[in-house]
């Protein structure tokens, strides 16, 4: 039988009964005409675009019981997820503090009040001695659980080091004894009731807060609180005072309670308060927590305890530095006494002769001149000296003699020496101060300590090289001046440079006293007021809404989570699914045109529901349309029908597609081909022998074995008679002579044939045939096993017309392919008419 463009032959080539289709093996493959025949599967036209995003919808539907299962279990975590969660609040506090500035000359950070560097006070603010204040204040090293009142252990006090762990108080249902345990019920104290101290720490009143550091000590469980009568602290074994309400300890009653030690409490609290310091002159305090009055409550303890501190560390530093003057005042007076006591020894001891005689009282005679040039110029050279000597020699602990320093002339004029010395002074009394409270580790005494050494180091050698530059210049001016006198300077008795000398040290002893008197009397008042210039602005309020509610967020993100895991796990099973799912898997995959579709259809009790019939003869209309044109040949139409497995729904495909040529007018025989297992007996309802396998065998002739259906123009030729070697009659004279003589006869020719994964005969008969319909069944079909199978069909003459897509549904990418219900014409109004005779076989 020729193969002809299916464009350029007539639109009805049933009308035509010429041409043979090849019967022979040899020879090269038909050509596929425009547009059909499959390529080398594997060739994609699409391929490189990857997953088609318009395919996700039909993917996530497919999926729905995963999609289902993840949306389900999204809630369900996402609920969790939100109960979990509760409303965090924020609270603040405001301080106001000094900014730290340059000192005045002569002006101490006492008399201005102690100024820090912002990171000073945070430092400060996050030491232990603040936040373990705040943890005695609020009893943050002992806490409630289980079904303990919150508020059970608002009187506890800590007497001495705390035993970490879980423990509980035990009262016996007498009521006689009370006990604490652990948590393996082992008994730590025992106690009589009677003799238990509650409400207050009687016993131990005087008990101080730093004797962390005392042992350990466990009550025997069997003592039974035998003390005599003496009242005993319940939980001083745990280095901790209960002070338990008498109301609690009723008979019976079981209060656990966690334990932690102080530096660890304090720890906790260190990481939960947020200080953000500024570069201006406030500095803000600010938690986060579930209960939006306790944390306001530990904000302001916080606050408060930091500003008590900074009371104490400020008091404590002008202590510290009121005493260093007190010395410097000591040495001041004596230095006074001396230089005045010479001064009188000398005036006493001396008669005033000579024309200088009364160089005492007449400044403006020229003598006095001479006289104060050479006691200036020797004061100067002392100066030079021992500054030199002081600024080579260093203390026992390194440092410099500061006092010794004051106490030279020159130094003391010098401004910016005198403010340098002062702050070397300042610091270390701070130092002093701090070391009463921290070890050498602390950053504020590691920071003090650093600045004594730049200060030392760095800015008096400046200092001093510059003051000894400028006494040397002065010197040189002088030694000029009186060697250019030194006649007259010669002629000047020794006693009046004496007493011009001892005058001068007296009046130099008299403004360093009085200098040293002045700091001292404002270390005095500092000592007696000393606070730091800090404020508190706003304290902590209770926040009365919280930051941001996130558990509709959590619960939310958590189901979203869940389902874009549910949507990836439904495309990765999609991509691993090699099953017929739309109709471009056809199309693309296997490069097959689909000639039709068939509806899933409906039974009920053995029986196609009939609307569902309906649409599966409308459906076969359009299979016979789309195959009448694809085969595009004159001529009876020969066709073999077959599928890649078995379940596909060819036998009901050729079946009901004869009875849809035959109402068309068409003489249609159907040849049952599978002389395996044929059905198309039970399709038609005729006798499954004699058949083909009996005609092949040459045990009865055709007019025996074609038999009539239902529908005058459908004839059938059964399978026959089941042989064990009724697959080699395919390859006989008698297959061949059969096709020939049935192409005499009838227009179409629809060869049922086994899948083609099970036998041979689907090549032999299509071979036969020339032509091939493959039966897909969506969902079913495998495409890399259909893949295969077209090509090995590509090394035999075989022309695949194209494919029936079986048991699609009504939506998705199939929704096109269906057909409008309702839009058949009524039983009543067909003028009595026979239309159309529905389905044959309900099975597919």
């Amino acid at each position: 039988m020729p193969m002809t463009d299916r464009n350029s032959e007539a639109l009805s080539p049933l009308d035509s009964q010429g041409g043979s289709p090849p019967v022979s093996y040899g020879g090269d493959p038909p050509s596929y005409g425009y547009g059909y025949g499959p390529p080398p599967y594997g060739e994609d036209p699409d391929d490189g675009q990857g997953l088609d995003v318009w395919k996700i919808p039909q993917i996530l539907w497919r999926y729905k019981w995963l999609m289902a299962a993840a949306v389900l279990l999204g809630l369900g975590a996402g609920y969790f997820m939100a109960s979990r969660q509760a409303p965090r609040f924020t609270t603040q506090a405001l301080l106001q503090m000094a900014e730290p500035g340059p000192q005045r000359a002569g002006v101490t950070a006492i008399e201005g009040g102690v100024q820090f560097s912002p990171a000073s006070w945070v430092n400060l603010m996050r030491s232990n001695r603040v936040m373990e204040r705040v943890v005695d204040d609020l009893r943050l090293f002992i806490s409630a659980r289980d079904e303990t009142p919150a508020d059970a252990f608002a009187s506890a006090e800590v007497v001495g080091q705390i035993r970490r762990g879980s423990y509980a108080v035990r009262v016996d249902s007498a009521a006689t004894t009370v006990q604490i345990v652990d948590l393996e019920e082992r008994v730590l104290e025992s106690h009589s009731l009677d003799d238990v101290v509650a409400g207050g720490t009687e016993a131990e009143a005087g008990t101080d807060l730093a004797a962390e550091d005392a042992p350990d000590q466990t009550v025997p469980a069997d003592d039974g609180g035998a003390d005599g009568g003496t009242s005993v602290v319940l939980g001083e074994s745990l280095g901790v005072a209960l002070n338990l309400d008498r109301n609690l300890l009723r008979p019976g009653a079981h209060l656990p309670f966690n334990l932690q030690p102080r530096r660890d409490a304090a720890r906790g609290l260190q990481n939960g308060i947020q200080i953000q310091p500024s570069a201006s002159a406030f500095m803000a305090v600010s938690m986060q927590g579930q209960d939006p009055y306790w944390i306001a409550m530990i904000v302001n303890s916080v606050i408060e305890n930091f500003l008590e501190e900074a009371i104490d560390l400020s008091r404590a530093q002008s202590d510290e530095l009121s005493q260093t003057l007190q010395e410097q005042l000591s040495t001041a007076r004596a230095s006074l006494n001396q230089a005045e006591a010479e001064l009188e020894a000398f005036e006493s001891a001396t008669v005033a002769t000579g024309p200088f005689a009364g160089l005492a009282g007449d400044g403006e005679a020229a003598g006095t001149g001479l006289v104060g040039l050479r006691v200036e110029l020797d004061q100067l050279t002392r100066d030079r000296e021992r500054l030199e000597r002081l600024l080579s020699e260093r203390s026992s602990d390194g440092g410099l003699r500061v006092q010794a320093l004051e106490a030279i002339p020159s130094v003391r004029e010098s401004s910016e020496m005198m403010a340098v010395l002062e702050q070397i002074t300042d610091r270390r009394a701070e130092v002093r101060s701090l070391l009463i409270r921290y070890t050498e580790d602390h950053p504020e005494v590691r920071e003090g300590r650093e600045a004594i050494r730049d200060l030392e180091g760095e800015a008096i050698p400046a200092l001093a090289g510059e003051l000894v530059a400028e006494l040397d210049v002065r010197i040189g001016d002088l030694q000029g001046r009186t060697d250019a006198r030194s006649d007259e300077l010669r002629a000047v008795p020794a006693q009046a440079l004496t007493r011009a000398r001892l005058r001068r040290e007296v009046s130099q002893a008299e403004a360093l006293f009085e200098d040293v008197s002045r700091r001292h009397a404002a270390a005095r008042l500092a000592a007696i007021s000393a606070a730091p210039d800090i404020q508190i602005v706003d304290r902590a309020e209770p926040p009365s809404r919280a930051d941001a509610d996130r558990r509709m967020m959590l619960a939310l993100v958590t189901l979203f989570g869940f389902v874009g895991a549910g949507g990836v796990g439904a495309i990765l099973l999609d991509l691993r699914d090699k099953r017929v799912r739309s109709p471009a898997d056809v199309e693309t995959l296997l490069g097959l045109p689909i000639l039709g579709t068939l509806p899933h259809l409906a039974t009920r009790g053995g029986k196609v529901k009939e609307k569902d019939q309906n649409q599966a003869v409308e459906a076969f209309r359009s299979i016979r349309l789309g195959l009448t044109y694809a085969y595009g040949a004159a001529g009876p139409v020969v066709l073999t029908v077959s599928s890649p497995a078995p379940g596909d729904g060819k036998s009901f495909t050729t079946s009901n597609l004869g009875l849809s040529f035959a109402e068309l007018g068409r003489r249609t025989v159907v040849v049952d081909g599978d002389v395996r297992k044929g059905t198309q007996h039970t399709h038609l309802g005729v006798d499954r022998v004699p058949g083909l396998t009996d005609y092949l065998s040459g045990e009865v002739e055709l007019d025996d074995v074609l038999q009539g259906s239902r529908h005058p123009l459908l004839s059938v030729i059964p399978h026959g008679s089941l042989l064990q070697n009724a697959p080699e009659f395919m390859v006989s004279s008698r297959m061949q002579d059969l096709l020939a003589a049935l192409k005499e006869e009838f227009d179409v020719i629809l060869v049922d044939s086994p899948p083609l994964g099970a036998a041979s005969d689907p090549l032999i008969l299509g071979t036969l045939t020339g032509s091939m319909l493959l039966v897909l069944r969506n969902g079913a079909t495998n495409t890399d096993q259909a893949g295969a199978m077209l090509q090995n069909l590509r090394r035999y003459p075989i022309r695949v017309v194209g494919a029936v897509l079986n048991d699609v549904p009504s939506s998705g990418e199939y929704r096109y392919y269906g057909y409008t219900k309702g839009y058949g014409i009524p039983a009543e109004a067909a003028n009595g008419r026979k239309g159309s005779r529905g389905l044959v076989g309900a099975g597919r």
